[in-house]
C-alpha cells in the first residue's frame, strides 16, 4: 500500500456555497473545513451540557463494542441519554451512541451488564461511523397540511418524520435551531437526510487483538493505536458534513474507484458517477434493495413515480414490475430473518492492517504484513488519504468514500463526541444536482412538518 496523500484545507469564511459546490461538490472530492456552520455552538453539545440542551427523556440505542471495534449493529442496549451520559461520565468506554434505528435485537441496559461483549449478531444495511443511513427507513410518501397537524395522529406523523431527519436524542432540536442550522448555507444545494450524534469514550488501556490461530489473525477491529477505538473500513450513501465536538477523530479515505480493490463484503454492481455504489443481490447481500446515482431506494423511486407521473400503460407495468420485485426483497427478510454477515459496504480489511506502521512487536507486524500480502494484495494498488479533525474543524466527505474511522480521547476527558450531517449526493456534475425533484419535493414535507412542530410547541 502506497503513502498517505493530503486532502485539500479550506477556511469556511474563504468559500461560499456556489465555490464549494463546484470545488468540492460536483468534482467529488473530500475537505478539511477550518471552522463550523455559522451558528453551531460546540459547548451545548459538551459532555456536561448535553442533557439539558437536547431535553431528551426517551431511550436510545447504544452499541456496545465488539472485538475493539464498533460499527457492526451489533450488542445494542437500550439506555436513557441521562443513564448513557453518566455511564460515560464514570468512565465506561464499552458503549457508544450511533444512528438510531427500530427496536429490534435490543437487550435491557437497566444493570451494569451493557460492557459484556457478546457474538456477531444483527444484519445491518449501514450502522457504523458516518455510515448509518438505514435505507429502509427513509421516508415514505406523507403529506401533511396545517389544518391536518390539529389531529393528534397526524402531529405524531409529522414528529415521526422529523425523527428521521433529527435523529435521536437531537429530535428536539427543532424547537432550538433555526432552519440555517438544520440545512447549512455551504451545502443549501443538497438536500439534508438525516443529523446524527456521535458519542463514546476511548479506553486508554485499549490494545491490539492478536490470535495467530484465528482467522485474520483474530484482529477483529482493534488498533495498534493506543486508546483508539475503529469503525471498520466503509463507504456511505450519502455526502457527509462531520462535526467533532471532542476529542479527536482519524478518517483512512479511500476513493470509490478503489472499492473493487477493497475486499468489500458485498459483489460491486455499478460505481455511479456520484461515488454511491450499488451491490448486486446476492448470498453476500440477500437483502439488498438498488439504489441509483442519488442514493434514493430504485423501489421508493418507482413508487412516487406512479404516484406523481402522467404515465402510459407500459411504464405503469414496468414501475409496478419493479416495486414488486423490491417488495419481495422485504418480505424474504421478514420471513428469514437476520443475517450475522456485515453489511456488503464494509470492507473484510481488518482496520489494524491500514495501520500497521504502529504495530511496535516486529514478530506481530510481521505476521500482520503477510495476512496482507496472502488475503488482501489488491490492498498495495490504493493510496489512502489521511486526515485528522478536531473541534473547529469539518469533514466534507462525498457518498462512495470508502473511511476507517479511529476514535480518539485528549487530555483527561477521554470523551469523543461528534455530529453529522447527511445529504442526498448529485447525480449530476450541473448547477442542478439532481436528475428530478423526488428529494426537494421530500424535503419540502420535512421542512412543513418542521414547521407544525414549532408552531405546537410555542
Amino acid at each position: 500500500m502506497s503513502s498517505a496523500k493530503a486532502i485539500e484545507t479550506v477556511s469556511v469564511d474563504s468559500v461560499n456555497a456556489k465555490s464549494f459546490q463546484k470545488h468540492y461538490v460536483l468534482k467529488r472530492k473530500p475537505c478539511v473545513i477550518q471552522g463550523l456552520v455559522k451558528g453551531f455552538d460546540l459547548d451545548l453539545f459538551q459532555l456536561e451540557n448535553l442533557a439539558d440542551f437536547l431535553e431528551y427523556d426517551d431511550f436510545l440505542q447504544v452499541e456496545r463494542k465488539h472485538r475493539g471495534g464498533y460499527g457492526s449493529g451489533e450488542n445494542r442496549v437500550n439506555l436513557k441519554l441521562a443513564d448513557f451520559l453518566d455511564k460515560l461520565k464514570n468512565g465506561d468506554h464499552s458503549l457508544y451512541l450511533t444512528t438510531q434505528y427500530e427496536d429490534d435485537h435490543v437487550d435491557d441496559a437497566s444493570d451494569d451488564s451493557a460492557s459484556v461483549e457478546s457474538g456477531p449478531g444483527a444484519d445491518f444495511e449501514s450502522d457504523s461511523e458516518i455510515g448509518s443511513i438505514d435505507l429502509d427507513n427513509l421516508h415514505d410518501d406523507f403529506e401533511l397540511t396545517d389544518d391536518e397537524a390539529d389531529n393528534d395522529d397526524e402531529f405524531a406523523a409529522a414528529h415521526a418524520r422529523v425523527q428521521e431527519l433529527l435523529q435521536k436524542p437531537l429530535t428536539n432540536l427543532y424547537r432550538k435551531w433555526s432552519m440555517d442550522l438544520i440545512r447549512p448555507e455551504l451545502l443549501e444545494i443538497l438536500v439534508p437526510q438525516q443529523i446524527n450524534l456521535w458519542m463514546g469514550r476511548s479506553d486508554p488501556d485499549s490494545r491490539l487483538l492478536f490470535n495467530a490461530k484465528e482467522p485474520n489473525l483474530g484482529l477483529g477491529r482493534s488498533l495498534p493505536s493506543p486508546g483508539a477505538s475503529s469503525s471498520g473500513l466503509h463507504h456511505d450513501h450519502a455526502d457527509n458534513l462531520y462535526i467533532p465536538i471532542s476529542g479527536r477523530k482519524r478518517f483512512t479515505l479511500f476513493p470509490p474507484s478503489d472499492a473493487p480493490n477493497l475486499y468489500m463484503v458485498g459483489d460491486i454492481q455499478t460505481i455511479y458517477p456520484s461515488g454511491i455504489i450499488d451491490y448486486v443481490r446476492n448470498k453476500n447481500a440477500p437483502f439488498w434493495k438498488h439504489v441509483r446515482g442519488d442514493g434514493a431506494l430504485v423501489e421508493q423511486i418507482a413508487l412516487w413515480q406512479l404516484e406523481t407521473l402522467d404515465l402510459d400503460e407500459a411504464q405503469k407495468k414496468r414501475l409496478e414490475s419493479v416495486v414488486e420485485q423490491e417488495s419481495v426483497v422485504q418480505a424474504e427478510k421478514a420471513t428469514s430473518g437476520t443475517s450475522k454477515k456485515d453489511p456488503p459496504s464494509f470492507s473484510r480489511i481488518p482496520p489494524a492492517l491500514l495501520h500497521l506502521d504502529e504495530v511496535e512487536d516486529p514478530e506481530t507486524r510481521q505476521q500482520m504484513q503477510k495476512l496482507l500480502d496472502e488475503s488482501f494484495p489488491l490492498l498495495k494498488n490504493c493510496t489512502p488519504v489521511e486526515v485528522i479533525v478536531q473541534p473547529g474543524m469539518m469533514l466534507y466527505l462525498p457518498a462512495g468514500w470508502l473511511h476507517e474511522v479511529s476514535s480518539f480521547g485528549t487530555g483527561s476527558d477521554l470523551v469523543h463526541t461528534a455530529v453529522n450531517y447527511w445529504f442526498a449526493p448529485p447525480d449530476q456534475a450541473s448547477w442542478s444536482v439532481y436528475s428530478d425533484d423526488y428529494w426537494t419535493r421530500d424535503f419540502d414535507e420535512t421542512g412543513k412538518c418542521l414547521r407544525v412542530l414549532h408552531s405546537r410547541s410555542r
